[in-house]
């Protein structure tokens, strides 16, 4: 009991003790949070409504009509370049410009002139074609467009100058029964004095011919392209008539001669014996 007692009195003092030490750091925090000087809590961030009448604003600037824009593509679509119907949907090239220039050749008297169509991507296809009697060089670009800016025609001898062509071609108008299939092709043609002997380059997004040409008129002769159209055409006729001459020869000459008329032998005809 006495054991008990003594026990019970040194927690009864312990209790005492805390609650004693407790007691003044409560009030300590108390009188700390009473001291503090804290900004009154602003509670227009809160309000959700217009500005007051007794505030002023600031508009916002004008930016203008909200611009409109269009469908995103599909990812691994590829997009239509031509709209009309019948129009093959193939990406066109632009051309931006022909360019000539000349720069000094191996002879005296002699230059290298060159004319570069410079494109911003490529043409599918193309050809040319040299015409001698109208005396035109023609360039034709596959599915090729003019750019918005105008090409000047340039001149560079015996080129007097070109022209710019842009139009629809039905790549299938050769095959009976297929559907038109329209392309845009743009035509050169380049206006000569003569026609020079040319060579076509074809090199990344720049397509070039060359030729060579002379200053002096009397040399002219060994630079341009010769047309034998009339010289071929008397060597055949020349020909054909000499093979006509050797035959006639032949026949007349060399024939078999004709068998003399006579009496018509019996010697072949059949016997019948003689009945007695």
């Amino acid at each position: 009991m006495k054991y008990l007692s003594v026990k019970y009195i040194i927690g009864a003092m312990l209790i005492a003790s805390f609650a004693f030490l407790s007691k003044p750091v409560i009030a300590q925090d108390s009188t700390s949070v009473d001291q503090l000087d804290l900004p009154p809590l602003d509670e227009s961030q809160f309000d959700t409504g217009g500005a007051k009448p007794d505030q002023s604003s600031t508009p916002p600037p004008d930016l203008g009509p909200e611009p409109e824009l269009g469908p995103e593509p599909e990812l691994g679509s590829e997009p239509e370049y031509s709209s009309s119907e019948g129009d093959a949907p193939v990406q066109n090239a632009i051309i931006e410009g022909v360019q000539l220039s000349a720069e000094p050749g191996d002879k005296e008297e002699e230059k290298v002139v060159s004319c570069y169509f410079i494109f911003r991507d490529k043409p599918s296809s193309y050809f040319y074609e040299v015409k001698m009697k109208e005396k035109k060089i023609v360039f034709e670009f596959n599915d090729t467009k003019a750019s918005s800016a105008p090409v000047p025609s340039v001149a560079e001898a015996p080129i007097s100058g070109f022209t710019i062509e842009q139009r629809k071609v039905d790549v299938n108008k050769d095959v009976r029964g297929l559907k038109p299939e329209w392309h845009t092709q743009i035509r050169i043609v380049f206006k000569v004095d003569q026609i020079p002997v040319i060579h076509v380059n074809d090199e990344y997004n720049i397509i070039s011919f060359s030729y060579k040409w002379t200053t002096n008129p009397e040399k002219i002769d060994q630079y341009i392209v010769k047309d034998n159209t009339k010289k071929i055409m008397l060597w055949s006729t020349a020909s054909v008539g000499g093979v006509g001459a050797g035959i006639l020869g032949w026949y007349l000459f060399f024939r078999p001669q004709p068998v003399p008329e006579g009496p018509i032998s019996t010697d072949d005809l059949p016997s019948r014996p003689n009945n007695k």
